[in-house]
């Protein structure tokens, strides 16, 4: 899996526990459509249908926090830093596992046709509390650790781009250096006539060395400022 494959599950993992905020507001919508629709109605089942589906999308983010994907989309090393973060901070999935039993609670009764005034209250409550707060607090958190990661990179990519661009200047001097001698060898295979043949032939070769290594450090330079 490439970096940006890594990167962008990282921002979905991000979004998802950040969606738990509307998933609090939804519940209590379906919870009170729940209590006003007449049991047995089309109204009710789909009210209750829809409570359901925000209790899974809480249990998976219940796990996640936990150090598993239910879905398993999300990798295991990007589950582990969310889990992580979690276990620092208690508070968070204290806040997420008590949102998601006071769900239950409102689906229970309401399958057991019991009343649901209580729980939808609880429910109320917690989801209008300092649940909101908590969840962009944690969020905040992990865009802050997402942006240190990020930075550390950078810091270490600005350091391998110096090194090489010391090993290209080391480079260069050294085609410099052989393409003098190139041309020393030249003039004195001139100046030997045919006894020089053999070194003017060890010119050329130097030469064409000396700019091949130019002609490589031309093309790195030009990647490292693409990059």
């Amino acid at each position: 899996m490439s970096e940006a494959d890594i990167s962008k599950l990282r921002r979905q993992a991000i979004d998802l526990i950040a969606s738990t905020r509307a998933v609090a507001v939804r519940s209590t919508l379906f919870g009170f459509l729940i209590k006003q629709a007449s049991k047995g109605t089309a109204e009710h089942t789909e009210a209750l249908a829809n409570l359901d589906n925000q209790i899974i999308s809480l249990t998976r983010v219940c796990e996640i926090m936990k150090g598993s994907d239910p879905k398993k989309v999300l990798p295991e090393v990007l589950v582990t830093w969310v889990s992580d973060t979690a276990t620092a901070e208690r508070s968070t999935q204290a806040a997420v596992n008590q949102l998601l039993n006071r769900c239950c609670k409102v689906r229970d009764a309401a399958k057991r046709e019991e009343s649901v005034d209580r729980p939808l209250e609880e429910l109320r409550k917690c989801a209008l509390g300092s649940l909101f707060q908590t969840i962009s607090d944690f969020c905040d958190r992990l865009w802050h650790t997402l942006d240190e990661t990020r930075n550390q990179k950078l810091v270490l990519a600005e350091e391998s781009t110096t090194t090489t661009l010391n090993t290209l200047v080391r480079m260069e001097r050294i085609g410099k250096h052989m393409k003098l001698v190139s041309l020393n060898a030249s003039v004195e295979a001139a100046r030997l006539g045919d006894e020089g043949r053999g070194l003017g032939v060890i010119a050329t070769e130097f030469k064409t060395l000396a700019e091949e290594i130019q002609s490589l450090s031309d093309s790195a330079r030009t990647q490292i400022s693409g990059v």
